[in-house]
């Protein structure tokens, strides 16, 4: 009798077990690697920018007291993890290796603002004074781009709720009749301020940015990177993402093959963060 009152009692809490399915944890992933690039604090001297030509330096401006600091601000990453930088200030493009060594630079007749390349690796360019598209190729040779080739990720924006939660939706996504990713977020301490999306990744994968605050400690804004299943469930939260930008980057984060990285300019160097969510 006590036997089976016991396998009875074991049937059912596997029964109320399997008919609540278990919430997967959320991942936390630590920094994989930091990639170092070397900077070179820029003068007015010609000579410098000379010898700057075929170098892997990439140029900084320490700014002045009504003059703020400049140099790289924007990047992006090739399947092969290879990096591609802007070096406004000598009007290049550098590419590195995936660890930083420095492989060739492009030559452009104007300062660019910000780069991305396309799913098929064509690396498109802004100019800076005029915000025009320009497709550049391996020779330096560069074409004007008429039509809008920005992703959806550039093009939206998060929905603020309140403190706790949000949206994230992606023109095609809800064109699709696919609901937003719903945001909750849940702090003793913190409180969410702006939510914005960084990409949709071949898997559809989303991956967002939360920016949130410490009213007790001090109104500085703290981001946490996160990475959503296609289906909506949150799967991976890096926490702690460094904010101390001696030059603040237009485009600071990117995602490749499952990989964050992260532009974190410094007074003379660049480093590249890279986190791995897979």
């Amino acid at each position: 009798m006590v036997r089976a009152v016991s396998v009875l009692v074991v049937t059912f809490f596997l029964f109320q077990c399997g008919s609540t399915p278990m919430t997967p944890p959320v991942r936390s992933p630590s920094l994989y690697r930091t990639v170092q690039i070397p900077g070179h604090n820029l003068t007015t001297s010609s000579v410098i920018k000379t010898a700057m030509m075929d170098s892997g330096a990439l140029a900084l401006s320490p700014g002045a007291p009504e003059e703020l600091p400049e140099g790289p601000n924007s990047f992006d990453v090739f399947k092969n993890g290879w990096l591609v930088i802007n070096d406004p200030l000598t009007h290049r493009i550098v590419i590195y290796d995936s660890l930083g060594k420095y492989q060739f630079a492009l030559q452009v007749p104007f300062s660019v603002s910000s780069l991305w390349l396309t799913d098929a690796e064509d690396l498109y360019i802004e100019k800076a004074t005029t915000g025009e598209i320009f497709d550049i190729n391996r020779q330096s040779q560069i074409q004007p781009v008429s039509h809008n080739i920005k992703s959806a990720a550039d093009q939206s924006r998060g929905k603020f709720i309140d403190f706790n939660h949000g949206e994230i939706q992606l023109p095609h996504r809800r064109d699709r009749g696919v609901p937003a990713i719903k945001v909750d977020f849940h702090s003793d301490s913190s409180k969410m301020v702006a939510l914005y999306p960084l990409t949709l990744d071949e898997s559809g994968n989303m991956y967002i940015v939360i920016e949130s605050f410490k009213p007790a400690e001090t109104l500085a804004i703290a981001q946490i990177i996160r990475k959503y299943t296609p289906n909506g469930a949150l799967d991976a939260q890096i926490d702690g993402v460094p904010m101390d930008y001696f030059i603040i980057p237009r485009d600071k984060f990117r995602v490749r093959n499952g990989r964050v990285y992260q532009l974190l300019p410094q007074r003379e160097k660049v480093l590249l963060h890279i986190w791995n969510t897979n």
